[in-house]
């Protein structure tokens, strides 16, 4: 059984239509739960656990992905238009967590850890709940 990934993915597209639809592939599954939308993208192992779209140009995602962030899922969204405004991952199994696209820290390092990964992961009460 894989470690799961907590992935915060904030995107944005230019077109209303594409973000509109892509939205909409989001939240079925995030409803369906099949592990197959990130897949088809990009072959990664993930699924949408919570999908916010604005109604206009960006999506706030949740994703759970297999043992790694999910990159190749970004990078190949990025190729077909969209632009990853934020991105963060934590993966406390692996001990990582960093900027999807950028920078990887040692999640048992907290003090070196940024305040904003910290927020959006509840990696502090990750790092209480093991004390």
């Amino acid at each position: 059984m894989p470690n799961w990934c907590d992935n915060y993915i904030v995107l944005e597209h230019k077109n209303k239509r594409k973000a509109k639809e892509f939205a909409k592939k989001c939240q079925a599954e995030s409803e369906n739960n099949d592990n197959a939308f990130f897949y088809k993208i990009a072959r990664e192992r993930a699924f949408v656990i919570h999908c916010e779209y604005d109604g206009a140009n960006t999506l706030k995602l949740c994703v759970d992905s297999a043992w790694s962030p999910c990159t190749e899922t970004i990078v190949e969204l990025e190729r077909k238009g969209f632009e990853l405004v934020k991105g963060s991952y934590y993966e406390g199994g692996a001990g990582i967590c960093g900027y999807l696209l950028g920078d990887e820290f040692d999640a048992n390092d907290f003090e070196n850890i940024p305040a904003d990964i910290i927020e959006t992961h509840g990696i502090e009460q990750a790092e209480e709940e093991n004390e």
